[in-house]
């Protein structure tokens, strides 16, 4: 492509050449839910983000037409549920949808005259950007499409304000980034979920943490503290199929590096299952919903009227608590309640129907 510029009263700009790179595809997000013609509720993961670096995931018709879209967490899970915004798409019952992910990621950022057009020019892809500096001067090119550059690219960098010629390049040579060192860690990975505590062996503080299948498909993930300690315990979603003997691997990354050398392990059976919870009966009109369950289980309260759910983890003494806006639940409402225990089955569900206060 060439591009040129033109101010009124002044000679059109030197051409500039681009050559347009082919971007790298995202990762196919992972997902659970349903949709219906007004209402979504959907759930899943793909490629984590990091400090400057975004992932969204777009809900569309087949020919196109947007239905929704959410952004990632850092970890790269994703949740939505609510009203379908988008009155145009006109769902209709039984149709398909298109679910996919877009990464983008950070560049570089600099000083320049305040107002002025700062460009780039990415060699030998040939790819370019401008955008104009803030009243402070400040500038960052901080979203590109992932894979647009790549280490060795040379940057050229030159600013312009109206008035005054063009200054000087000034030019730039990415780095690779260095590798986040492997964590140091313990725990058990099983068909139904996963018990992992470490360290990570880094000065640096907050790191993203991954457990990935054979095919580098991300089925669980994690951050750590900022003491470089973690301790976690959790369930795997309903879309991830993994049987006892498969090998399932732990990576590390810390904001601005590549991710760790992995630490593998061998998933195991779960044997037995877990117990069924219990509910105290002094939660009415409060704002606390507790009982008791098996020490270190997941407890999971459903509200299957609505779709939405809250997790707790039970205590060393079995006991668990959610946040409870009574509220906000209507008579006939149905819950589900039950727990689990990484490496039990889940519990038998206790089914519950709300009635009106005596």
């Amino acid at each position: 492509m060439t591009i040129i510029a033109a101010v009124i009263c002044e000679d059109t700009s030197v051409p500039i050449e681009v050559t347009v790179g082919t971007a790298k595809r995202t990762e196919k997000p992972t997902v659970t839910g349903d949709i219906y013609t007004n209402f979504f509720r959907i759930s899943g993961n793909t490629v984590p983000g990091m400090t400057n670096k975004w992932t969204y995931v777009y809900l569309k018709k087949q020919d196109g037409t947007y239905v929704t879209s959410r952004a990632v967490a850092q970890e790269g899970s994703f949740w939505a549920y609510g009203l379908l915004e988008n009155p145009v798409a006109n769902l209709t019952e039984g149709e398909e949808l298109q679910l996919t992910a877009k990464a983008t990621e950070a560049a570089f950022s600099g000083w320049a005259e305040p107002g002025a057009f700062v460009s780039f020019r990415a060699l030998p892809s040939g790819f370019s950007s401008w955008l104009i500096a803030s009243s402070d001067g400040s500038f960052s090119f901080s979203m590109f499409p992932a894979g647009y550059l790549h280490a060795g690219d040379q940057i050229k960098v030159n600013a312009t304000s109206f008035g005054k010629a063009t200054s000087d390049l000034v030019y730039l040579t990415l780095e690779a980034s260095p590798k986040t060192a492997a964590p140091t860690v313990t725990g058990v990975v099983y068909t139904n979920g996963f018990m992992l505590q470490g360290t990570l062996n880094s000065e640096l503080s907050y790191t993203n943490m991954t457990l990935t299948n054979k095919y580098d498909s991300i089925v669980g993930s994690f951050g750590t503290g900022w003491d470089r300690n973690f301790s976690t315990s959790q369930l795997f979603q309903s879309y991830v199929h993994l049987k006892a003997g498969d090998v399932v691997e732990l990576r590390a990354q810390v904001n601005g590096m590549t991710r760790s050398n992995p630490v593998p392990f061998v998933v195991q059976a779960t044997k037995g299952q877990t117990e069924v919870p219990t509910i105290n009966d002094d939660i009415l009109e409060t704002e606390s919903f507790n009982g008791i369950a098996e020490p270190g289980a997941i407890v999971t309260l459903t509200n299957d009227t609505t779709g939405s759910l809250q997790t707790a983890v039970a205590a060393a003494d079995g006991s668990y608590s959610f946040y409870w806006y009574y509220k906000g639940y209507r008579i006939g409402d149905q819950l589900s309640l039950e727990a689990t225990v990484p490496g039990k089955e889940t519990s038998d569900t206790v089914q519950i129907t709300l009635i009106a206060s005596p």
